[in-house]
């Protein structure tokens, strides 16, 4: 089995033990593990990428949507899957509506939720597309592979698979109205405290066990400040060194990208 990963259990059982009577912290085990999984989510999740899950996902097709796995914390990277089984992304448009308007009763007054908050239904809308009536045809003049190019050049900046927008309002993706896939490949950062006993990266086991110190130490009103602080900037400065451990890159990695690129006087690099 891999060691690159510790459970946070170890990591709290191995500081229990090696903590002396006139230690400041005094924490008990409960304690130390919800300051562990605060480490992994608030801290490691977002910077060290620990926790980066692949998944195939299947589009609601009658609106439009992906609903985000429950785990799901940020996404890295959204697309689907080319002719050669690569991801490849889609486009980022803001301009996509999920809009809701406010629901009324018969009275036309807004309904409210158990929370006092207006509830919404989806606003509809069907896409059309408008004629150009020759406005703008100056610009598209020039034949290019079987279309028209335009003066200028032939365009870019579009994306043929389709674009997505994050809705925050209802947790999920928007799709525009003419993406044409029944699926989605969601890269995402996963929220692993939702796991009864979190996995840590090795790199971040020092990182983990300074940060539950000094969140043990924080709120005790008999520990001098300049402990507390102390514990703090050993904790990030550990974080720092567990970035870079993590994300080094090796020899190998490092051979490929000189070679891949395009100079006047070409560089070869062997191992």
């Amino acid at each position: 089995m891999a060691r690159d990963l510790i459970p946070l259990s170890s990591i709290v059982n191995d500081y229990l033990l090696t903590r002396e009577a006139l230690d400041y912290d005094t924490s008990n085990y409960k304690q130390l593990m919800t300051y562990g999984k605060q480490a992994i989510r608030d801290e490691l999740a977002m910077e060290l990428g620990a926790t980066i899950k692949s998944v195939k996902l299947t589009v609601n097709t009658t609106l439009n949507t992906v609903a985000f796995p429950n785990d799901y914390i940020e996404y890295t990277k959204i697309g689907v899957l080319d002719d050669n089984c690569r991801v490849v992304t889609l486009g980022l448009s803001n301009e996509l509506n999920y809009s809701g308007a406010i629901s009324l009763d018969g009275s036309g007054d807004a309904i409210l939720d158990s929370d006092g908050i207006e509830t919404l239904d989806a606003t509809t809308c069907t896409p059309t597309t408008a004629t150009n009536n020759g406005v703008g045809t100056f610009f598209y003049n020039y034949p290019f592979d079987s279309g028209n190019g335009q003066l200028f050049g032939i365009g870019g900046g579009n994306n043929a698979r389709g674009y997505y927008r994050i809705n925050t309002m209802d947790n999920r993706i928007e799709l525009n109205s003419s993406f044409s896939y029944d699926y989605i490949i969601l890269e995402y950062i996963a929220d692993e405290t939702m796991t009864s006993d979190p996995q840590v990266p090795v790199a971040a086991e020092d990182f983990v066990r300074k940060y539950i110190y000094a969140r043990g130490i924080e709120r005790k009103m008999n520990i001098p400040q300049s402990a507390i602080a102390q514990a703090f900037s050993n904790a990030y400065l550990s974080k720092k060194k567990s970035v870079f451990k993590y994300k080094m890159f090796n020899k190998a990695e490092a051979a490929q990208q000189i070679n891949r690129r395009f100079q006047l006087a070409p560089k070869f690099i062997y191992q």
